[in-house]
């Protein structure tokens, strides 16, 4: 019977199902890495990402009846694909949990997290204009002072010229004191522009994030759980206020 299938990121040899592992046994939930991320909105609205991973290479679809239960600021979604939309407010503590369902496997019922504070992004107004070689932005917000990680980046994307792939540094700096103002310099973004493109549409992204837990089904040992020190890729559930404005960016190179 057929419960989940790998997706190679890498190369279509490794497509497999998980009849076809070396013992032709389906994907055990210990052997899974969960990656889960809640973006919330000034609206309330939370685009919600997750994906289970095995390895550095591939990436679990659920079939044969697996489903994602997510549920938060009573809201409801099931998920068989990896996102999804829930109205869950933006309201402080708001919990968001994920309940993976698995009716021949070990179910994952308990993982979950809160949202950070909302915040208010006061500055830039929306459209200002900076120079990526000259300029750095002044971040301004509102309902600070809170305990949570915060970050500020930049996404761009050519508006004169055809070709140029987007550019996204929206993780961005990390901001070391939630005081209500920083200064996010263009000089790293401007190394990494297409001297061919003249004028960038962007959006920048201010993030307040907070960290959930993990059900204790999924994989790594309880070691690796607790130090995030091993070898494989990452694992997380992470929760994120996020603000976003639009700015635009010229790009005069030497």
């Amino acid at each position: 019977m057929k419960f989940l299938k790998i997706l190679a990121a890498v190369t279509p040899f490794a497509l497999l199902t998980a009849c076809e592992t070396k013992d032709s046994r389906p994907i055990p939930t210990k052997e899974m890495l969960p990656q889960f991320e809640v973006r919330t909105d000034e609206n309330g609205d939370s685009k919600i990402s997750m994906v289970l991973v095995r390895d550095l290479f591939s990436s679990i679809d659920l079939v044969g009846g697996d489903q994602m239960v997510i549920t938060g600021g009573g809201a409801r979604a099931v998920v068989v694909g990896t996102n999804t939309v829930l109205k869950t407010g933006n309201a402080e503590n708001t919990e968001i949990q994920f309940d993976f369902q698995r009716p021949d496997q070990v179910d994952a019922p308990n993982s979950k997290g809160t949202l950070p504070p909302p915040m208010t992004l006061t500055a830039p107004v929306a459209n200002s204009v900076y120079t990526a070689q000259d300029d750095s932005i002044l971040v301004r917000w509102t309902d600070t002072l809170s305990t949570d990680s915060m970050a500020v980046g930049v996404s761009v994307s050519c508006r004169t010229f055809t070709g140029v792939k987007p550019l996204d540094t929206s993780a961005g700096a990390v901001i070391n004191a939630d005081l209500g103002i920083t200064s996010y310099s263009l000089s790293e973004l401007a190394d990494r522009l297409d001297r061919n493109c003249s004028v960038y549409d962007g959006v920048l992204t201010l993030s307040r994030s907070r960290e959930g837990t993990l059900d204790g089904a999924y994989g790594p040992s309880d070691d690796c759980k607790r130090t995030q020190n091993c070898f494989g890729p990452a694992y997380y559930l992470v929760l994120r206020q996020v603000r976003s404005v639009p700015v635009v960016i010229n790009n005069r190179p030497a």
